[in-house]
């Protein structure tokens, strides 16, 4: 175990003083969401997205209002949507259940199919539906939800994160959600997805399901400067010094996505001493990178022989037009081909067009492309 526990989060969701930055995004969800105001979130992976609506929904419940949260790819078909749906909503009226058995059939009672009651090993309601729920049924289940939230005397927010697949539940859902949100106008719906071309077929585009009816909010990168606080007060509230070069230098390196530069410095904080220095971020981004040589292996093989030497053009320099003829001669592809390459790349979310520069998405694979060169 170590001495001092490090200070820093990845890899999912953070709240309380982990959050950091998207002060304008919060304030904005909060003032939309407390007043029955549709929203929408598009966001790249690993930006905060979720941190964003749990801190959002935490702000808005000391305001009265209260939220049902479920996350869709997480709950994937019919049954686990429907079942996540009821359980969040269960989980909503802790005073209600509180009351015993006859509340518990009560609650059972409001939804057209009257879902399983249990206690999970957390000591948390759980609802659920048979794992052979139709997809019709479940659509039923969401209404249920708005009519019930529709009637709570709280402000009433109902958030499917990851909500980019919601048509694989129900090819229809998103139509389903839109006469939903006009019949139940209380409820205050927040969909949020990082899968930009999807959430633009849902919601952005004219002719989308769910045009004109949301307040959009995209995600950009954290402030580099508030990033680069952010670490020095962690890396204090850990017990050492970082001085604040090397706080920049770490959200530089692993800039701009805050998920990659929260993961750089908790490697950082891991293998430095009192006081952390410049080589330590060079020590914790190389443990960082042997602990997933066999993944970036694996990854790397699974790439055609063309989408590989795009990969390594990208690593070496990131590129400004990579469909022109100067990054074809430095690949030795020709620009029609560079394209279909970084169309495959970009959908499976290993490149990324930022600040006006196409770039590999994970700073420590791109550490390690660049390593190959050397071998």
């Amino acid at each position: 175990m170590p001495s001092t526990p490090n200070p820093f989060r990845y890899g999912s969701p953070v709240t309380g003083e982990n959050f950091t930055g998207r002060k304008l995004e919060l304030q904005a969800l909060i003032e939309r969401v407390t007043q029955g105001i549709n929203v929408s979130v598009v966001s790249p992976r690993r930006y905060g997205k979720t941190s964003l609506l749990l801190a959002a929904e935490g702000a808005a419940a000391r305001l009265g209002a209260v939220a049902v949260h479920v996350n869709v790819l997480l709950n994937p078909g019919p049954a686990r949507f429907a079942s996540a749906l009821a359980t969040s909503y269960a989980r909503s009226r802790r005073q209600l259940l509180r009351r015993g058995a006859a509340a518990i059939a009560e609650l059972r009672g409001r939804f057209r199919l009257a879902p399983t009651f249990e206690v999970g090993e957390d000591g948390r309601p759980r609802l659920s539906f048979s794992p052979s729920l139709a997809e019709p049924d479940a659509m039923g289940v969401l209404e249920d939800v708005y009519r019930l939230l529709s009637e709570d005397e709280r402000q009433p927010v109902l958030v499917l994160d990851e909500f980019d697949g919601i048509v694989d539940i129900e090819p229809r859902s998103a139509d389903v959600l839109k006469g939903l949100a006009d019949t139940y106008p209380r409820v205050s719906l927040v969909v949020a997805g990082n899968r930009r071309r999807m959430m633009e077929r849902l919601v952005q585009v004219h002719g989308a399901p769910l045009y004109g009816m949301t307040q959009p909010i995209a995600l950009g990168p954290i402030d580099a400067s508030t990033m680069a606080r952010h670490l020095l007060r962690r890396a204090e509230r850990g017990g050492k010094k970082m001085p604040a070069a090397v706080a920049g230098a770490i959200v530089g390196g692993a800039g701009p996505v805050p998920n990659d530069i929260q993961h750089l410095a908790f490697e950082t904080f891991a293998v430095a001493g009192e006081v952390i220095s410049f080589d330590d971020i060079d020590f914790g981004m190389d443990g960082a990178i042997a602990l997933n040589e066999a993944t970036y292996t694996e990854a790397w093989e699974q790439r055609s022989p063309v989408q590989r030497r795009v990969l390594a053009a990208l690593a070496r320099e990131a590129a400004a037009e990579p469909f022109g003829r100067g990054f074809a001669r430095r690949t030795g592809l020709a620009p029609s081909t560079v394209q279909r390459a970084i169309d495959a790349l970009a959908s499976d979310d290993w490149v990324v067009a930022a600040e006006g520069t196409w770039h590999l998405t994970d700073p420590f694979f791109t550490r390690w492309v660049r390593s190959l060169d050397r071998q």
